[in-house]
C-alpha cells in the first residue's frame, strides 16, 4: 500500500503538504489540497494517516497532533497514538463548576477534594483546605500520569 501511494503522491514533512506527482494535465508536483481528485476510485484516508503511511509504512490506530491543530500535518507535529494517549492530550474546556476538572468542594468539611481519571480509573488524590494547594496537586498529578499541557489545569488557572 505504501508503494502505491508513493507512486502518486509526495509528502513534504516540513510543510505538512501533499502533492500529486503528476496531475490530470500532466503537470508535476501539483498541490493536492488545490486540485480535484483524478483517481478512478476514491479511497478514504485522512491526511495525517497518509503522512504516517508515507513516512513509516503503516497507519496507526490514531494520530495525535501536538499543537491540536488538525490541519497542521507537519511531521514533527504528528504522533502515533491510541485512545488512552489521545484522551490525556485532548484540550479540555474550562467550563467546570470550579474552573478545574477533577475537583470538588465539600461545604461540611470545608475542603477541596481532587481526583484524576487515568485509563478509565478514578484515582483519589486527597483533600485540601486551600484551593490553590489542591490545584497544584492536581497539576502535579497531570504531569505524573502523562497528561498534555492542554488537558485540565493550565498555569493561568493557578492564582
Amino acid at each position: 500500500m505504501k508503494e502505491y501511494w508513493q507512486s502518486i503522491i509526495e509528502y513534504d514533512p516540513y510543510q505538512g503538504k501533499f502533492y500529486w506527482l503528476i496531475n490530470e494535465k500532466g503537470h508535476k508536483k501539483y498541490d493536492l489540497a488545490k486540485g480535484k481528485s483524478f483517481c478512478y476510485k476514491k479511497i478514504k484516508i485522512q491526511s495525517h494517516q497518509l503522512a504516517f503511511l508515507l513516512m513509516e509504512g503503516y497507519i496507526p490506530k490514531m494520530v495525535d497532533h501536538n499543537d491540536h491543530n488538525h490541519f497542521n500535518d507537519k511531521w514533527n507535529n504528528l504522533n502515533a497514538s491510541n485512545a488512552s494517549h489521545n484522551n490525556k492530550n485532548k484540550t479540555m474546556p474550562n467550563n467546570h463548576k470550579y474552573g478545574v476538572f477533577g475537583m470538588k468542594y465539600n461545604k461540611n468539611s470545608k475542603k477541596w477534594y481532587i481526583n484524576i481519571c487515568v485509563d478509565g480509573n478514578i484515582i483519589e488524590l486527597g483533600s485540601f483546605k486551600n484551593k490553590n494547594v489542591a490545584i497544584n496537586n492536581r497539576k502535579y498529578a497531570q504531569k505524573l500520569y502523562g497528561f498534555g499541557k492542554n488537558h485540565g489545569i493550565k498555569d493561568s488557572d493557578i492564582k
